[in-house]
């Protein structure tokens, strides 16, 4: 299990972002947070958060 950034709760491992709802929520409030969310979301369905690599798979 991740670890949130701020708090050091558990989350699952699948998230984007390593902060948990509460913590994300605090920071930036409700309607940013949802929107960090579903930008970071995306981009690690596209792969582009997948860093570390040569690009060439």
């Amino acid at each position: 299990m991740a670890k949130c950034t701020y708090c050091k709760c558990q989350i699952s491992d699948g998230r984007a972002l390593e902060v948990c709802d509460r913590c994300g929520v605090a920071v930036w409030g409700p309607k940013m947070f949802k929107a960090i969310q579903g930008n970071m979301n995306e981009a690690q369905a596209k792969g582009d958060l997948d860093q570390g690599g040569n690009g060439r798979d």
